[in-house]
C-alpha cells in the first residue's frame, strides 16, 4: 500500500518512532522532543558547546540554532527546525539504502559530482518550506488550534519525557542498578523526570536540533492537520462528497477482496508435484463450496476457513489501488469478477487463490489503517498544497551561504560517536 508521503505524517512517524535510546545498534532514528536546559558535560565527553547550541557546534559557528535560514510567505524557518529535516531525510535515505544493500551508505561520498547528502538537503528544503507554506495559509485563513490539538501539542514534550524516563526506569530495575523498594512514588517520579529529560537532551544532540526547533515543526504540523479538517471536512470550502469518493475509487482503481490461498507464498516452488496437486484439489473443493453459497452463508463459510485454517491454507483481506503491486493472475481474476463474485486462479507462484470480490465504500480501510475517504481527502489536499508551493514566496536569508552539508554530516557522526559512548557506559 502506498505511503502517505506528506510532511505531517512524516513528522509524526519520525517523532513517534524516536522514543528509544539514541545510538541504538540498528540506527533507529529516534528524535525526541526534549527539555533543552543547558546540561553540564561533566565527564561524559560531550562538549558544553554542543549543549549550548548544537547547530553552531556542528557547523563550526557558521550557523546558529536561532538563525532564520528561509522565510516563506512571511513565516520564518529557523536553523533548528531546518536541521531537524536534514537529519530526518538523512535517516530516510540511510534506511532505504540499508534495506536495499544491507549496509549503511556514506552520505558524503561523491558520485558524478553529487553526494547523497546533497539530495538530503534538497528534500529538507522541500519539506521545511512546504510546511511553512501550509502554516502561512492557515494563519492567513484565521485558523487557530482547537482545544484538542492545543492539548496534544502542549502535552507531547512532557509525555515524551515521562515515556523515556519510564523505559529507563524499567531497564535499570531489570539490570539491578536501581532497587525500586528504595524509592517512594515521589522519588520515583523525580528519577523518571530527571533521567527522561537527560535522555531527550542527548537525543536532540544526536539529531542536531533543539527543543525550540522541534516545537516549531510540531506547531506547523498540527496546523497542517487542522487546516485539512477545516477545508475538507463537513461544511468546508472543499468538502469531499460521495461523488468525489466514487471518482477517487474509479480513478485510483481501488479494489477490495477476501482470499484463501492454497499453497505457500514463501516456498511453493520447493513443493513436490504431489503436494501441489493436493493444494489444487483443496482449492477446487473450496471454490465449489463457496460458489454455491451467498449472503450470510457465504460469510460464515469463509469465516470457517479464516478461523480454523484447514489444511494449512492462508486467508486474508486485501484492499489495494493502482499504485500497488499485485500478482498478475490475482489481479486479472479480481477484475473479471463482479462485486460479490467468487473466482479461482490458475497455479501462481504462491499456489492457488480462491478470491471473493468485495465492494469498496468510503469507509473501506487500506492496510495503512486509512479509509478510502481519508485517502481521497489526502489526495485532494496534496493537490491544493502543490498549488500553494508553486506560488509561495521564499526569501533566502543567506544564513546557509557558508554551510556545507557534507561537513555537517561528518561533524554529526563524530558527535554521535561520543553520545554512543555515553550511552554504552551507562
Amino acid at each position: 500500500m502506498k505511503k502517505r508521503m506528506i510532511a505531517a505524517s512524516l513528522s509524526l512517524a519520525l517523532a513517534a518512532s524516536m522514543l528509544t535510546a539514541c545510538g541504538s545498534d540498528d540506527d533507529t532514528l529516534e528524535v525526541s522532543s526534549a527539555e533543552t536546559e543547558t546540561s553540564e558535560s561533566g565527564d561524559s565527553g560531550i562538549p558544553q558547546e554542543a549543549y549550548d547550541d548544537v547547530v553552531a557546534y556542528l557547523t563550526d559557528s557558521a550557523v546558529s540554532a536561532e538563525d532564520v535560514v528561509y522565510t516563506v510567505n512571511g513565516v520564518d524557518i529557523t536553523a533548528a527546525e531546518y536541521f531537524y529535516w536534514i537529519t530526518y531525510e538523512a535517516y530516510s535515505y540511510s534506511y532505504t539504502y540499508y534495506y536495499s544493500y544491507y549496509s549503511y551508505p556514506d552520505l558524503t561520498a561523491e558520485l558524478d559530482g553529487t553526494t547523497m547528502a546533497d539530495y538530503v538537503l534538497e528534500d529538507a528544503y522541500y519539506y521545511a518550506t512546504l510546511n511553512a507554506a501550509v502554516y502561512s495559509k492557515a494563519l492567513e485563513a484565521g485558523v487557530t488550534l482547537s482545544d484538542e490539538y492545543q492539548e496534544s501539542y502542549d502535552s507531547y514534550i512532557p509525555d515524551s519525557i515521562t515515556s523515556l524516563g519510564e523505559d529507563l526506569w524499567d531497564e535499570a530495575v531489570a539490570a539491578g542498578t536501581v532497587d525500586e523498594d528504595e524509592y517512594d512514588e515521589d522519588e520515583k517520579a523525580a528519577w523518571i523526570e530527571e533521567q527522561g529529560t537527560e535522555e531527550m537532551n542527548l537525543s536532540l544532540l544526536y539529531y542536531g536540533t533543539t527543543r525550540e526547533g522541534l516545537e516549531e515543526m510540531y506547531l506547523r504540523n498540527y496546523y497542517y492537520q487542522q487546516y485539512e479538517n477545516i477545508l475538507f471536512g463537513e461544511g468546508g470550502e472543499y468538502e469531499i462528497t460521495d461523488e468525489d469518493v466514487e471518482h477517487y475509487i474509479e480513478e485510483q482503481e481501488v479494489r477490495a477482496c477476501r482470499y484463501i490461498l492454497f499453497g505457500d507464498s514463501s516456498s511453493y516452488e520447493d513443493l513436490t508435484d504431489e503436494e501441489k496437486a493436493a493444494y489444487l484439489e483443496q482449492a477446487e473443493a473450496c471454490y465449489a463450496e463457496l460458489s454455491s453459497l451467498s449472503g450470510d452463508e457465504l460469510d460464515e463459510a469463509i469465516s470457517v476457513y479464516t478461523a480454523d485454517n484447514p489444511d494449512g491454507n492462508t486467508t486474508g483481506e486485501l484492499v489495494y489501488d493502482s499504485s500497488d503491486t499485485v500478482l498478475d493472475d490475482f489481479e486479472t481474476l479480481l477484475e473479471s469478477l463482479d462485486e460479490g463474485g467468487i473466482g479461482m486462479t490458475g497455479e501462481t507462484e504462491d499456489g492457488y487463490y480462491v478470491v471473493i470480490r468485495d465492494s469498496v465504500t468510503a469507509d473501506t480501510g487500506f492496510s495503512n489503517s486509512y479509509t478510502v475517504k481519508e485517502e481521497c481527502i489526502d489526495a485532494a489536499y496534496q493537490e491544493l498544497i502543490a498549488q500553494w508551493v508553486s506560488e509561495m514566496e521564499v526569501v533566502d536569508t543567506g544564513a546557509l551561504d557558508d554551510f556545507s552539508v557534507t561537513d555537517f554530516m561528518v561533524a554529526l557522526d563524530a558527535l554521535r560517536d561520543v553520545i554512543d559512548g555515553v550511552e554504552s557506559d551507562e
